[in-house]
């Protein structure tokens, strides 16, 4: 981090004096604190030969000990204020590519040059399920992602099966990472300061990946329906997404080796490939 020019609590009062009101529609949270900066950095585990993009970028603060550790970084901020604020500061910094724009119209496989990217950031609270969503798609172009998330949320992302915050973004992360928590991150180290506590999850990616689905979409459309009657069985819950006969039901218990009067929360990552494939296969 530049020394002797600015710190990220004074460029949080130099954003209010220049008339910027961080906006609650873009989940604007700026990191003030310096320690907390570098930990981040650090934990994201770069090399100087890889490619890094960095999730809703703001005043530039992580950006910049970012560009210091690695070999090239995408800079991807929505708010144009902020990201011209960003060349300024880093004027010079040669391996940093602004780019404007939501993160969730990014073209990561592009990003990627045919390697692995590493992906990083601070993540609004009312999109992370959606971001999610999005790295899981294109899991096949990251290595590993360093996200900054609503402390809840963290928890739900590394649940592991038979808990209560076991999901199905749960299940989506597992599939295709290992998720970890990290460390907790507390409202006073934001400005503005959000009213709920935060946490850094790291998702190392699987490659290659340790059990698979025959349709992935067809797995996913049946956590999302399964997961949302969580109080029933699973044999309830087929019922409700299919109208499945008793004898179809058997057939699919059969096959998957998955006991239906289990509860969605209960099946691991395999149970739910083998239970997709069954019932994919009855038609």
């Amino acid at each position: 981090m530049t020394r002797g020019k600015s710190t990220p609590a004074a460029d949080a009062r130099a954003l209010r004096g220049e008339g910027h009101r961080p906006s609650k529609r873009l989940g604007q949270n700026f990191l003030v604190d310096p320690n907390l900066l570098r930990k981040i950095a650090d934990a994201a585990e770069l090399h100087a030969s890889d490619r890094v993009v960095e999730i809703g970028s703001g005043t530039g603060n992580l950006t910049e000990l970012l560009a210091e550790r690695a070999g090239k970084i995408f800079s991807v901020e929505i708010d144009g204020r902020l990201l011209a604020r960003q060349r300024r500061r880093l004027l010079g910094k040669e391996n940093v590519v602004f780019v404007r724009g939501d993160f969730l119209d990014f073209d990561l496989e592009e990003a990627a040059g045919g390697g692995k990217l590493v992906v990083v950031g601070n993540i609004p609270y009312r999109v992370t399920a959606r971001i999610l969503e999005r790295l899981m798609l294109h899991a096949s172009s990251i290595r590993s992602a360093l996200l900054l998330v609503q402390r809840e949320v963290a928890e739900r992302i590394a649940a592991s099966p038979g808990t209560r915050s076991f999901g199905r973004i749960s299940l989506l992360v597992r599939y295709h990472a290992r998720a970890e928590v990290l460390f907790r991150v507390g409202p006073a180290s934001f400005r503005p300061r959000p009213r709920v506590e935060s946490a850094a999850v790291r998702l190392a990616f699987h490659d290659p990946l340790p059990v698979r689905a025959r349709d992935e979409e067809a797995l996913f459309r049946l956590a999302r329906a399964l997961f949302g009657g969580r109080r029933k069985i699973v044999r309830s819950g087929l019922r409700a997404f299919r109208a499945f006969s008793a004898e179809e039901l058997r057939r699919i218990e059969t096959a998957s080796g998955v006991d239906l009067a289990a509860r969605p929360e209960d099946l691991d990552a395999a149970d739910w490939c083998r239970l997709s494939d069954a019932v994919e296969a009855v038609r």
